[in-house]
């Protein structure tokens, strides 16, 4: 789960939206839109619950050869055919509230994509789960102090 934090503050239960938009390998075009929430709250930590769903587009340009990779020039026709649906994410975030760095992340998100094949014929579906678990290990104790003699 990734998280952009509220210009203002939130409690316990609230929540807000945003969206985001960028652009990706093989010049495809990605927008998210996700929706946080402050799940808990404790004196130590801040726990965010995240769900959304992203949007994912392949296009190419006059210019788009593949770098004159001809398997690469393939692949970019294909997927800006491509119809990604049933796609989703939803993870939790755990905040340091001394710090405000993560101390676990994770979360889920499924996808089913459908392409022509590149062989003709039916089109390939690909669906996928992919499940990502962050634990960020506490930082290791300063030295102890030593007398100097």
């Amino acid at each position: 789960a990734f998280v952009s934090l509220p210009a203002s503050g939130v409690r316990v239960g609230e929540a807000w939206e945003d969206k985001i938009e960028a652009g990706g390998a093989m010049n495809s075009k990605v927008s998210v839109t996700k929706k946080s929430r402050i799940a808990k709250l404790t004196d130590e930590t801040v726990e965010i619950a995240v769900e959304g769903s992203m949007e994912l587009k392949f296009t190419a340009g006059d210019d788009d050869d593949g770098g004159g990779d001809p398997q690469m020039a393939m692949m970019r026709e294909l997927l800006k055919e491509a119809k990604i649906s049933a796609n989703a994410f939803k993870g939790t975030m755990i905040v340091s509230r001394q710090s405000g760095f993560p101390i676990s992340n994770s979360n889920e998100m499924t996808m089913t994509m459908e392409m022509p094949s590149p062989q003709g014929g039916a089109a390939m579906v690909i669906e996928q789960t992919v499940k990502t678990t962050l634990k960020v290990a506490a930082p290791a104790a300063p030295p102890a102090p030593t007398e100097k003699t």
